[in-house]
């Protein structure tokens, strides 16, 4: 199946304006999660989401990842200063339908020192699956979300 895609770009060259349209064919079902999943879509990524990935996420989300809810669904960030293990990240997620766009540099300004530091942030799309992990993730204090450790950890980070 073949899916097309417009785009618009706008050139300028000599005070003169003019648009083109680009035309993008995509006949993997993995690249359209991204471009525009359905309710349908995620349900099914959800579903089929391999046992490690499901490991490897708890594991993210017990160190440097978090969750947050975006409307309807969560989705998971990860931020860290190690480029080339963002990256892994992200051919392993992409295939799966689970990112759409590779990490980005992140300059933060530290509060304290007013200095800045590079980080790359990972962030994936949002999915029934990131809600559930959500919803056993963090828990309400004093009207806000915390992060604590669910009681089933061992469960959650160890298949066999």
């Amino acid at each position: 199946m073949y899916r097309i895609i417009l785009k618009r770009y706008h050139l300028r060259s000599n005070k003169r304006s003019r648009s083109i349209m680009l035309i993008r064919y995509l006949s993997s079902t993995a690249s359209l999660h991204r471009l525009n999943p359905s309710l349908k879509d995620k349900a099914q990524i959800s579903a089929n989401m391999p046992p490690y990935i499901k490991e490897l996420i708890n594991g993210l989300i017990l160190s440097d990842a978090h969750l947050c809810m975006m409307g309807q669904y969560a989705r998971m960030q990860i931020q860290q200063k190690d480029k080339e293990f963002m990256q892994h990240l992200y051919n392993m997620f992409k295939p799966l339908g689970l990112v759409g766009s590779e990490p980005e540099e992140y300059q933060p300004i530290h509060k304290e020192s007013g200095k800045t530091y590079l980080i790359y942030q990972l962030k994936t799309c949002t999915l029934p699956f990131f809600t559930e992990l959500f919803e056993l993730w963090y828990k309400a204090v004093d009207n806000k979300r915390v992060k604590t450790i669910p009681f089933n950890i061992g469960n959650l980070t160890n298949s066999s």
